[in-house]
């Protein structure tokens, strides 16, 4: 059932919103890995002080009213996830295979110790809406995305107990944190880059040099001359965190740079987009 929700409504719904859900929406899965789309879900959680009846609230995806499932209770700082498949069918992709211990049976794994059921969800990669409704018709918690984050990868809310803390796309090698608490959001534009000498001697001296950005940044590492020229090549589309290593001075066919003024150029490309110049100096 397809239900219109006007601005008017919308602004109206927000101001008489009291003191914020003791529901929210705190983490959805749109993009799922792989382009898989059985392995869509949303994860609801209770960050109040009661247990609350699921069904006595709505969820709007895309102007979609959803059915819930009946009867489920959610306790205080606790997790469900809505999957569009919990678990298989005639051997399908599901949740339980991706996110528990491919038993085909939920709750029969310590790491499936958080509620999860199934719901006729469909959610869009590159922009989407999420409406939570409360028995009152007031939007107690909105999700929207304007495009997708990596390939299994999730969107996550900031901080689950901060209404207002704002959304991240989880940056973590596992992508997601369905029933536990979220990833935290990275200062994308956080990096560090060290030289520990800013000088070394022709034909026998190093540069040793230690970086680190964030997970899901793919990084090079160049040297040009004064002139604009590249001379070499260090790294070349490193995808790890953390690198520490020594250059000896070298050009791409392994002789010896004459000495002059260089510049060391750091490339960054995903989680940051964004290069660098440092100048180092090769004497005689």
């Amino acid at each position: 059932m397809k239900m219109i929700i006007s601005h008017s409504v919308l602004i109206l719904a927000l101001l008489t919103t009291a003191a914020r859900a003791e529901i929210v929406i705190s983490e959805v899965m749109a993009n799922e890995p792989g382009n898989r789309i059985l392995l869509e879900w949303v994860e609801i959680y209770n960050n109040g002080h009661y247990p609350q009846r699921l069904d006595q609230y709505r969820l709007i995806v895309n102007g979609d009213t959803l059915d819930w499932p009946t009867m489920i209770w959610l306790e205080p700082r606790a997790y469900v996830v809505l999957c569009r498949r919990l678990l298989p069918q005639n051997g399908s992709d599901c949740f339980e295979y991706r996110w528990g211990d491919s038993s085909g049976v939920w709750g029969d794994y310590e790491l499936e110790h958080y509620q999860a059921t199934e719901i006729n969800i469909s959610l869009p990669n590159s922009s989407g809406d999420i409406f939570l409704i409360d028995s009152l018709n007031r939007i107690i918690d909105e999700c929207h995305w304007q495009s997708a984050c990596d390939d299994g990868h999730s969107y996550e809310r900031n901080d689950e107990d901060d209404f207002f803390s704002g959304w991240h796309c989880n940056a973590e090698s596992l992508g997601c944190t369905p029933g536990r608490g979220n990833s935290t959001l990275i200062d994308i534009n956080r990096f560090t880059f060290k030289l520990y000498n800013n000088s070394a001697s022709y034909n026998s001296g190093c540069f040793y040099i230690e970086y680190w950005v964030p997970a899901g940044t793919n990084s090079s590492l160049l040297v040009y001359d004064d002139t604009g020229r590249r001379k070499a090549v260090i790294i070349n589309d490193y995808n790890y965190c953390y690198n520490k290593l020594i250059w000896f001075c070298r050009d791409e066919e392994n002789h010896y740079l004459s000495p002059g003024l260089y510049f060391f150029k750091l490339n960054m490309s995903g989680m940051i987009n964004r290069s660098e110049l440092y100048p180092v100096v090769i004497t005689p």
